[in-house]
């Protein structure tokens, strides 16, 4: 059964979805990207060692749509997001896919639980977070002191480069010349793209083993509309799934999936 937790004070920068929670719930898991996006993320996932995690916390979860399947094979999933309205989502979701599992709901940043108050977790979903943030490295941090021994740490990431490589592609040469990246205010364009290299540092300096390195979306995005009525829904997964474990493609994709283990 599905309950609330308290409410921690909330962050004063961190992207709060409650205006585009109906944009964001379209764009991201809608139609071909997000297939692709819960495919991969399905696929790395089961490179985690031993048995499922017991203990689930999907921080900055939005409409929980991949942290629902872990609740409906009886995983505990704790659930939170400094967004009212994405959490009432989640909570739909959630009723839906999983009605009689462990499940808690709390309108928070993952930065406010604590490890004494919410106790360990086997496995931190940070999908689709870190760009949003104002200090994702003291988000990545702090996550580590949520994860158990032996844990996997789950990082979906909005790719810095592939977002170089649309802009050159759309003629924004100047916006890249510039470094300027970050979107418009309503939309989904992140504040804070970020750099696999550094996160795949961030990881080797905190004794992290990385499982996992994928690319999301490594070239359908790219294809041009012509080209893009030439392909079938299937053909380009299978492309993006062989793609996607592989350099340079995976560097230019349009988000980056890390996987540790700690």
């Amino acid at each position: 059964m599905t309950r609330e937790l308290p409410i921690p004070p909330k962050p004063t920068e961190d992207r709060n979805f409650d205006d585009l929670a109906d944009k964001f719930e379209k764009s991201i898991y809608g139609g071909l990207k997000g297939r692709l996006r819960l495919l991969v993320l399905e696929r790395d996932l089961e490179a985690l060692p031993g048995d499922a995690p017991a203990r689930i916390l999907d921080a900055g979860c939005g409409t929980a749509v991949f942290s629902a399947g872990f609740a409906a094979r009886g995983r505990e999933v704790v659930a939170c997001d400094i967004s009212e309205t994405m959490l009432a989502r989640a909570r739909e979701t959630f009723a839906r896919e999983a009605p009689d599992a462990p499940v808690s709901l709390v309108c928070a940043p993952m930065q406010a639980l604590t490890r004494a108050e919410y106790g360990g977790f086997d496995l931190i979903l940070l999908h689709g977070v870190l760009e949003w943030m104002a200090d994702p490295e003291a988000a990545l941090d702090h996550a580590l002191t949520l994860l158990n021994p032996g844990g996997g740490l789950s990082l979906l990431f909005y790719n810095r480069h592939g977002l170089v490589m649309r802009s050159l592609m759309l003629g924004n040469l100047d916006k890249v010349l510039r470094g300027y990246l970050k979107g418009w205010k309503k939309s989904l364009t992140p504040t804070h793209p970020q750099d696999p290299a550094w996160m795949l540092a961030w990881g080797e300096a905190r004794g992290l083993t990385l499982i996992r390195h994928s690319g999301v979306r490594c070239f359908v995005d790219y294809a041009c509309e012509r080209t893009g009525h030439q392909m079938t829904e299937e053909d380009v997964i299978e492309a993006e799934l062989m793609l996607g474990r592989q350099d340079p493609y995976r560097g230019i994709a349009r988000y980056v999936h890390l996987l540790f283990k700690s």
